[in-house]
């Protein structure tokens, strides 16, 4: 907080400043939903997918995620794949997706919300989206795919969902294929006081699955109350991940904070063809 910033806050008691900040903050948004190029979600449901119903984190967390994706793939060979076929596993608005218009893959993207799939398909149209049911199997044959992704899906499973997916995955997937997944690890566990006295437990079994209270969330929001998948929260150590993983895929780089600053990202390769474990440098900013 700059000097300017504290002096305000210690000259407008909250009660004023805050209704101030929301009109602030509705402007801006207004304004940058009329520079922006290109389709942006209804606030609606931005707000049931990332929480919030501002383009700026749509926009800023899709490009954040998009540059680790691209970077990522790049550096274990998938630029050496002619018109590689890319999967967004749990798409929801297409965040992710737009911004890797321009790398000359197949895209495809699957989400269990037929919502905000029938927007993204809208708005994306080069994208090729299939909806998804909350079990597997996934609408695609075996192999389908050199590469998939999943940013912020794996941190909404519970433990069977964890296994049955990462299976799911290894069987869209071809041999020697990619997979980036990312998780909230050790860094991202510290930033929530309430699982504090969960700590031991989590760091024992290298996973912890944080259940939200999905009723009051509906109370709380009755339009744009976000599903019961969305208001779980799961963290993982890397030898948890590990394991959830532990058929048909190899652990070729986990890095903390390797996604934004705040998930950590891991890199697995379908079983099947070699590869060494190599390394990347994560792409830097604020968490989801």
């Amino acid at each position: 907080m700059t000097t300017l910033q504290s002096l305000y806050h210690a000259a407008v008691p909250a009660p004023i400043r805050y209704p101030i900040g929301r009109w602030r903050r509705r402007l801006l948004d207004r304004l940058l939903r009329w520079r922006t190029v290109g389709p942006l979600p209804p606030r609606r449901l931005m707000t049931r997918v990332q929480e919030t119903p501002y383009v700026r984190e749509y926009l800023e967390v899709g490009s954040k995620s998009a540059a680790a994706v691209r970077s990522t793939l790049a550096d274990f060979g998938l630029a050496s794949e002619p018109s590689p076929a890319v999967l967004d596993f749990g798409c929801g608005l297409g965040r992710t997706l737009r911004f890797l218009a321009g790398e000359g893959w197949r895209l495809y993207g699957c989400d269990v919300d037929a919502e905000t799939l029938a927007w993204s398909r809208s708005a994306l149209p080069g994208v090729r989206f299939e909806h998804s049911s909350p079990t597997p199997p996934l609408p695609y044959p075996a192999a389908s795919f050199d590469a998939v992704y999943a940013v912020s899906v794996f941190t909404h499973f519970d433990a069977a969902e964890q296994a049955s997916w990462a299976a799911e995955l290894a069987r869209v997937t071809r041999p020697g294929g990619l997979a980036l997944v990312s998780t909230m690890g050790p860094r991202a566990f510290s930033c929530y006081p309430v699982l504090a006295g969960h700590h031991p437990r989590f760091e024992r079994d290298g996973f912890y699955l944080f259940d939200g209270d999905v009723e009051a969330e509906a109370r709380s929001h009755p339009l744009t109350a976000r599903p019961a998948f969305s208001v779980r929260g799961a963290f993982h150590t890397e030898a948890g991940l590990r394991r959830f993983f532990a058929d048909g895929w190899t652990l070729e780089s986990y890095e903390d904070g390797g996604l934004d600053g705040f998930q950590d990202l891991a890199v697995l390769r379908r079983s099947g063809a070699g590869g060494g474990t190599r390394t990347h440098t994560p792409v830097k900013g604020n968490g989801f």
